[in-house]
């Protein structure tokens, strides 16, 4: 149950945009809670909203692709919501397997394949599996139309905001809700998703930007998901590729190393008191 004072702050939110002659409305979709609570009060409260964009890498956890199929037909059952999954599971790993195994062009690196992607700044993973095809799609979709963009960053993440845009739209900040917020609003909808259980933040189980916490989960409580990362690991070290680290750490090193925290009794605590199953959406 949400406290009094936050709830309040719930109620206070109302229609907050007015559409524009002409203009569509999109929003960004990851699964995590802050696009997730984002694109669910902007059609709770009848913004405009013409199409909510899911792009795919191909590597998400069996979890979240369960959380945003349960999601995304309670969208549309109940708001009539326009709902796109880019890049069929298939097609996100074909992207994947293009950019990991084809070689660097300049660089220290070049001549060499790729690999993982590196760690700090823009990788091609973010750009060719998510800012890519999402622009490539609404371009084709509304070739002349102005294009306003949800995007989902909290009131306690000013930095992210970007002021060279006008065509960028921040409901959340503009609804003065901070990131803890966000996760207590979607508990007491009954929309969290399980990842958060594990996780403090969501995304491809290969993602090289994780945490060593975050790593430390994802071997313990997703073996199938860490097999992977190992096999491609394994793969990318035998073509001879750049990036065959995360985190500095070879997946077989990063293996030992959580093996013994374990034995040491140093496993990091899940992130809630309590494992929460995916809800049922019903307040």
């Amino acid at each position: 149950m949400l406290s009094l004072e936050l709830q309040e702050k719930v109620n206070s939110i109302k229609k907050t945009y007015e559409r524009k002659d002409g203009a569509v409305y999109v929003a960004s979709w990851s699964g995590g809670k802050d696009s997730t609570f984002m694109v669910d009060q902007l059609l709770r409260n009848g913004d405009p909203l013409d199409l909510i964009v899911f792009s795919n890498t191909g590597y998400e956890f069996d979890l979240m692709y369960e959380y945003i199929n349960k999601v995304k037909e309670f969208w549309e059952i109940r708001y009539g919501a326009n709902v796109v999954l880019l890049n069929p599971e298939e097609e996100g790993r074909a992207i994947w397997s293009k950019w990991a195994e084809g070689a660097f062009t300049r660089g220290q690196h070049k001549g060499k394949p790729r690999g993982f992607p590196f760690s700090i700044g823009m990788s091609w993973c973010t750009r060719e599996l998510k800012v890519n095809p999402m622009k490539k799609f609404i371009a084709e979709k509304f070739p002349d139309k102005k294009v306003f963009h949800y995007v989902g960053i909290a009131y306690d993440e000013p930095k992210r905001i970007s002021e060279d845009d006008e065509n960028l739209l921040y409901p959340i900040y503009d609804w003065g809700i901070i990131e803890k917020e966000v996760e207590e609003i979607l508990v007491d909808r009954e929309m969290h998703n399980p990842l958060y259980n594990h996780f403090s933040r969501t995304g491809c189980y290969l993602c090289p930007k994780q945490n060593l916490k975050s790593l430390f989960k994802l071997w313990k409580f997703y073996p199938k998901e860490w097999q992977e990362m190992k096999d491609l690991a394994d793969r990318y070290e035998k073509m001879g590729a750049a990036i065959i680290k995360i985190r500095n750490y070879t997946v077989q090193e990063l293996e030992e190393k959580f093996k013994d925290l374990e034995l040491k009794g140093k496993e990091p605590e899940n992130n809630r008191e309590e494992d929460l199953e995916i809800g049922c959406f019903c307040k």
